[in-house]
C-alpha cells in the first residue's frame, strides 16, 4: 500500500462543510466529518483554535454530536500549542472522537503526538484509510450511544 492518502477519497464528491485557513471539512459519512489540512500545513496554536472553532460550528449545524477524522499525511508540522488547544479546547459534548488517517511517517508521528502526548479528552484511534476511518467513527458514536441514522 502506498503512501499516498488522497488516492483513497475523491474530495470532489464529498459534500463540503467549511474550512479555514488550514483546510477543509467535508462529510465522509453521517456525522463522520474529515478535516483536510492543506498540503504541507504548519499548524499553530491559533490555526488550532480557528479549525476547532469550525469543527464546534458544524456540529451545532448538524444537531449532534461528530467524530472529527484528520488528515494527518497532508500536514508538515504541529506545535505543542496546537495540541494544547486540542486538548483543552475540544467541547466532548460536540465531538466525541478523532480518528487520525495515515500512512506516512511524518503523519504517523504527528498522529502520534495526538494520541499520546496531547490526549485528547475524546476516544482517539489512528488508522491507515478513510474507509477504516468511517468504520471507526461509527464505532466511536455508537459508543457514546450516539449512532447514525438508519
Amino acid at each position: 500500500m502506498g503512501t499516498d492518502i488522497d488516492a483513497d477519497i475523491d474530495i470532489d464528491v464529498l459534500p463540503h462543510l467549511g474550512g479555514t485557513g488550514a483546510g477543509g471539512f467535508y462529510e465522509l459519512a453521517e456525522r463522520v466529518i474529515l478535516a483536510r489540512p492543506l498540503p504541507g500545513y504548519r499548524q499553530t496554536g491559533e490555526g488550532a483554535r480557528r479549525s476547532l472553532a469550525e469543527a464546534h460550528r458544524i456540529a451545532r449545524e448538524i444537531g449532534r454530536p461528530i467524530v472529527l477524522v484528520l488528515a494527518a499525511d497532508r500536514m508538515g508540522s504541529d506545535d505543542g500549542q496546537s495540541r494544547e488547544v486540542w486538548r483543552t479546547g475540544l467541547d466532548t459534548d460536540l465531538v466525541v472522537g478523532v480518528v487520525i488517517v495515515s500512512r506516512s511517517l511524518l503523519g504517523r508521528a504527528i498522529g502520534s503526538f495526538i494520541i499520546g502526548v496531547a490526549r485528547p479528552p475524546v476516544p482517539a484511534k489512528m488508522v491507515d484509510s478513510f474507509t477504516e476511518a468511517v468504520v471507526r467513527g461509527n464505532g466511536l458514536l455508537a459508543a457514546r450511544g450516539e449512532a447514525p441514522d438508519e
